[in-house]
């Protein structure tokens, strides 16, 4: 009899906290996830210029400034049917003069940035292609595009746990 009672009372308190954590986390879109991801973790964006890069097929999103050249890289989630997005980086291109980085999440290659593309070639990275997203088309206004015209942002399908410090290109 005390079990029935505790399972009463279970389910009085776990059905409302679990609706009020699927209906209140996220957003119903990744556009709403972003702006208030941009609102919370990047509210510098809310005044400066930027151009969206949205990533077909894949959890992140870019926002990418001119003067001073900035990457702000958004990964988007989706749980419950809901969406939440997380400033993962931001990347000073110039900070740097090779432009490249590999950014880690748990010991696995979240994403990356490479300027050393060639325009017919893939990256690869221990064996496994990444997809990779062009940016030298969001630099073109700039007087630094000619440092920027092999610039890419690449990541693999799943987080990778990998060794190597750069790609490769095949």
């Amino acid at each position: 009899m005390n079990y029935k009672w505790l399972i009463i009372l279970l389910l009085v308190l776990a059905v409302p906290s679990l609706y009020l954590a699927v209906v209140h986390y996220g957003y119903q879109s990744k556009s709403e996830a972003l702006k208030s991801a941009i609102n919370k973790e990047a509210e510098e964006l809310n005044t400066r210029n930027y151009q969206s890069v949205p990533v077909e097929n894949s959890p992140y999103s870019l926002a990418i400034t001119d003067s001073p050249h900035q990457i702000y890289v958004f990964k988007i989630t989706k749980h419950f049917s809901r969406y939440h997005a997380d400033l993962a980086q931001v990347n000073n291109l110039y900070e740097s003069t090779t432009k490249d980085s590999m950014v880690y999440d748990k010991n696995r290659l979240a994403f990356g940035f490479d300027n050393e593309k060639p325009r017919d070639k893939d990256i690869w990275i221990e064996g496994e292609k990444m997809k990779s997203v062009p940016l030298r088309s969001f630099f073109k206004k700039s007087r630094y595009a000619w440092n920027y015209r092999n610039l890419s942002f690449y990541y693999p399908v799943h987080p990778l746990r990998t060794t190597a410090d750069q790609p490769e290109y095949h």
